[in-house]
């Protein structure tokens, strides 16, 4: 195949990017609870479907609602046998009446058989090295075997209260896997806010291969939604009038802060907004809609594609604590009030606590939520996250100079002629 190609500079030199879309990459996340690890992937892959990396990108996903999301060009998405958490890291299958094992045979089956297929140049790894219930090793083995693919593990910044993370990341003997199957550890944070090294003290050898990207901005989700109906509907519905934006996730575990948001005063001349997830419990929506059939200044969303298209216009902010969530906040600078939760591990209050220290929002422990505790902090005087904390949201940046400069030019060294 003749192909021509271009010359992309970086701070190193030239790199040779070729124009076929020839670049393959692969992120997986074993999702079994909420929505946040499909929205990060997805736009970690807006980012490197996007010139100047050009990838051709493929989502495995343990989630079929990963399917309500609109697709970047040269994305498409592969919705595994889906699985729900039954207690803290145990689970079942969610449909299907077999057991863990034989839907995790299933999984790891497909997973094999996508990834040697699409022959990628770039695996990222959400979270979980071997994958839920071991379902990457195969994968992961004959990746290695063949050589073609570099293996990346992707961490958010907290993992959980240090003692007990360290805990389950030695019980896992996740180090040694790491070692043998992966080539660098991204942490999607940044060190001065929290250091995820030390929290969990890797060993020098570990610390060696991982790399802050620094969080990840949210801005590249109105990109794709100035092109798509992301999110359109729900804006189209809300108006001109200022509002107050709720937020509660996937909303499986968001009940008692979307009936607080419902019943809480908002602020003169505003109305509330709440996005209230698919999640939600079915009698948890029945509620909400009643309340807001009984009041004028509540419109209650219950499924928006892209939340950020509501939140970038919102004048204050209400939401749980997830990492994107948090991404977003900081990305559009909104005055904001976060509930982390608190289990079934303490990641969102550490996160929480650490960027309250810095000024950036406001929290609210989730055993105080009440419409009365709501109502006084949007009652309260605006105060706008601190312009100058410094804080890294340049992870998106950083993992396309990271493509570019390992995978883009292995990739025109090992196929291509120009």
């Amino acid at each position: 195949m003749t192909t021509t190609c271009d010359t992309t500079f970086s701070l190193q030199g030239p790199i040779m990017v070729p124009h076929t879309n020839d670049l393959r990459i692969v992120l997986y996340s074993h999702d079994t609870m909420g929505l946040g690890h499909v929205r990060r992937n997805l736009l970690i892959a807006q980012a490197l479907t996007r010139p100047p990396v050009n990838a051709n990108a493929l989502i495995v996903s343990g989630i079929r609602e990963a399917g309500m999301f609109a697709l970047p060009e040269g994305v498409d998405l592969l919705c595994l046998p889906s699985v729900r958490k039954t207690a803290h890291e145990r689970y079942s299958a969610k449909q299907l009446q077999i057991s863990l094992d034989s839907v995790t045979q299933i999984r790891s089956r497909i997973i094999h058989a996508s990834v040697e297929g699409f022959e990628p140049d770039l695996l990222i790894v959400d979270k979980v090295p071997r994958g839920l219930n071991g379902e990457l090793e195969a994968a992961l083995k004959a990746l290695r075997t063949h050589g073609r693919t570099r293996c990346i593990l992707g961490l958010r910044d907290v993992l959980d209260e240090p003692a007990v993370a360290r805990t389950e990341w030695h019980a896992d003997d996740n180090e040694q896997f790491v070692r043998e199957h992966f080539d660098d550890v991204w942490i999607y944070g940044d060190r001065n806010v929290y250091d995820t090294v030390k929290a969990c003290r890797f060993s020098s050898d570990l610390a060696s291969r991982t790399k802050y990207l620094g969080y990840l901005d949210q801005r590249e989700r109105l990109q794709l939604w100035a092109n798509r109906d992301c999110g359109v509907d729900a804006w189209q519905q809300v108006g001109s009038t200022p509002f107050v934006l709720g937020v509660v996730g996937g909303g499986q575990d968001g009940r008692d802060v979307a009936l607080s948001f419902a019943k809480a005063d908002f602020p003169r001349d505003h109305k509330g907004v709440l996005v209230t997830g698919p999640f939600l419990p079915p009698e948890a929506t029945s509620e909400l809609r009643r309340i807001a059939a009984s009041r004028c200044d509540l419109q209650v969303v219950e499924f928006c594609p892209e939340v950020d298209v509501l939140l970038s216009q919102a004048a204050r902010v209400v939401t749980m604590g997830g990492y994107n969530s948090i991404c977003s906040i900081l990305t559009h600078q909104k005055p904001s009030l976060v509930i982390p939760r608190v289990w079934p591990r303490q990641e969102q209050m550490l996160r929480a606590r650490r960027m309250r220290q810095l000024g950036l929002f406001s929290i609210l422990h989730p055993n105080r939520v009440s419409p009365s505790t709501i109502s006084r902090w949007m009652q309260a005087p605006t105060v706008i996250p601190n312009p100058h904390s410094g804080i890294d949201l340049s992870g998106l940046q950083s993992m396309v100079s990271y493509v570019l400069k390992s995978v883009s030019t292995s990739k025109y060294n090992r196929t291509m002629a120009c």
